[in-house]
């Protein structure tokens, strides 16, 4: 992770967030979702 944020600040200035999912595949691909930046 912290490779990907260093290659995105050298190439576009800033940390690209990052989104993980999970779920059932009964409730598409996201269930639940974290609504601001977390540390991990």
């Amino acid at each position: 992770m912290k490779a990907l944020e260093e290659i995105s600040i050298l190439e576009l200035g800033y940390i690209v967030p990052m989104v993980t999912a999970w779920g059932s595949t009964e409730t598409s691909p996201l269930a639940t979702d974290c609504y601001f930046q977390a540390e991990r």
